[in-house]
């Protein structure tokens, strides 16, 4: 079962990928990256990750879509509701681990959680 869970957060549809990109709200944007998220269309929540090859050489890519996979998977970030997109800028190629989960963990956690709140409340006036 995990070995589908993990193969299954990183596999999008062209389809999804442009909603996801035209539609997701943008909820982290620094000079090193980009985050936006937009409700799951499947059963677990997903990860898009985008890095330009202007931005590093192929093994620094590489380095930075596992360090992003493994945080996705490691804090469980599938079960949260959202797919997210994470686009890599050209600054943001040497973000350690760590660095990277705090932006998704203590930054853009607490705006999902706030997120979710709105769509609650909102719902609750009709």
């Amino acid at each position: 079962m995990a070995r589908s869970v993990a193969r299954r957060i990183t596999q999008f549809q062209r389809s999804e990928i442009i909603r996801l990109l035209r539609k997701g709200k943008r909820i982290y944007s620094a000079s090193e990256l980009d985050i936006r998220i937009y409700p799951q269309q499947q059963a677990i929540s997903r990860i898009l990750i985008i890095i330009p090859k202007k931005a590093g050489s192929a093994p620094e890519r590489n380095a930075v879509r596992r360090r992003l996979r493994a945080l996705f998977y490691e804090y469980k970030l599938y079960t949260h509701g959202y797919d997210w997109a994470w686009f890599i800028k050209p600054a943001g190629i040497h973000l350690s681990y760590h660095a990277l989960r705090h932006i998704a963990i203590d930054t853009c956690l607490p705006k999902l959680e706030d997120l979710s709140e709105q769509v609650l409340s909102s719902h609750d006036h009709y």
